[in-house]
């Protein structure tokens, strides 16, 4: 069905009655004319605007899976600043390419992210695009988890999860689109691939992680999202806080999978892990008494320390050699 047949309005309604079925009969109340709810003093916002043939591309990226990066996109901002999100508001700008189900498609992404991370979405509307997909998300939250602004020599550097994994994931996709843009009869081939593909497509931030570190009374000193890359979160780390960090490349985690492809292509997995963007972890630092409880935690990896500003950032090879950490070198092993 082409959208113009039930208009913009037409379509919104259709919207909210997805999320009123599918989030247990609480009706959204979607409007073209209004914003979020306010949260008051503790109140944290964070936006996002990703724009197709940019921010991603709908040639291997599924519409249901593009609506649930998006929500996990704009949410990490308020996990990042120690708070829990409670609103979303999104605008899609859309071409005459896509249909009404299209959208529909999108939107239960949408729906399912929100019900992950607790998540109302408040306010949705549609504009017309000349370019293609479109898409403007707003989150809203409200302070939740005690983490401190910065962080100070002498503490534990660490990262959840694994890291790498959405970089050579979409490495593999775009490999594979230009198979497919040579070759007519062309059947992409993902055997074996699949956490990788899960880590680019359809990421999800690690929020139980982050509760059990608070159970734990841990102090999070500093506390920040992966999201243009570990090199990247650690230079704004030492600018915001005034401080040094040696990172070890031993300590880095990796995944399985992401060994193999980063082998597949003749790179450096540590590249991957320190540069590859798009992890969606949480980077945070904690004083050195608390190294017992985060040992003790799953999911949580220490890889280094941090150090007075005047040490620099370097990241220590598997044979002890130094590389100086920034966002846009490459490390390579020694």
């Amino acid at each position: 069905m082409e959208i113009k047949e039930i208009g913009k309005e037409g379509l919104v309604e259709r919207i909210s009655k997805l999320f009123e079925e599918e989030n247990g009969g609480a009706h959204a109340a979607f409007s073209g004319y209004g914003t979020a709810s306010s949260l008051g003093g503790r109140g944290l916002s964070a936006s996002v605007l990703l724009m197709e043939g940019v921010d991603f591309d709908l040639v291997y990226f599924p519409l249901n899976y593009l609506g649930f990066k998006t929500v996990t996109s704009a949410v990490a901002g308020i996990y990042g600043s120690g708070g829990k999100p409670v609103h979303l508001s999104l605008v899609l700008g859309v071409s005459q390419r896509f249909q009404v189900e299209d959208v529909e498609f999108f939107m239960r992404g949408v729906s399912e992210a929100c019900h992950f991370y607790g998540v109302n979405l408040s306010f949705f509307d549609l504009t017309s695009s000349l370019t293609g997909f479109a898409i403007s998300a707003t989150s809203f939250g409200e302070s939740a988890y005690s983490a401190g602004q910065k962080a100070s020599p002498g503490e534990l550097i660490c990262v959840t999860g694994d890291l790498g994994a959405a970089y050579m994931g979409l490495q593999l996709m775009v490999r594979e689109k230009k198979a497919f843009d040579a070759t007519i009869d062309f059947h992409p081939d993902f055997g074996g691939r699949e956490y990788l593909l899960e880590r680019q497509l359809k990421p999800a931030l690690p929020v139980p992680v982050l509760k059990a570190l608070g159970e734990s009374r841990v102090q999070l000193s500093f506390l920040s999202v992966l999201r243009s890359g570990l090199s990247d979160a650690l230079v704004r780390m030492s600018r915001v806080s005034g401080v040094g960090c040696r990172i070890y490349e031993k300590s880095l985690p990796i995944d399985f999978q992401t060994f193999r492809m980063s082998e597949d292509f003749g790179l450096d997995p540590s590249l991957a892990a320190m540069h590859g963007g798009e992890d969606y972890q949480f980077l945070f630092t904690v004083p050195l008494t608390d190294k017992e409880r985060i040992d003790a935690l799953s999911g949580v990896t220490a890889i280094g320390f941090t150090t007075e500003t005047s040490e620099g950032l370097s990241l220590v090879g598997r044979s002890g050699g130094t590389t100086p950490i920034r966002p846009d070198n490459y490390a390579t092993k020694d």
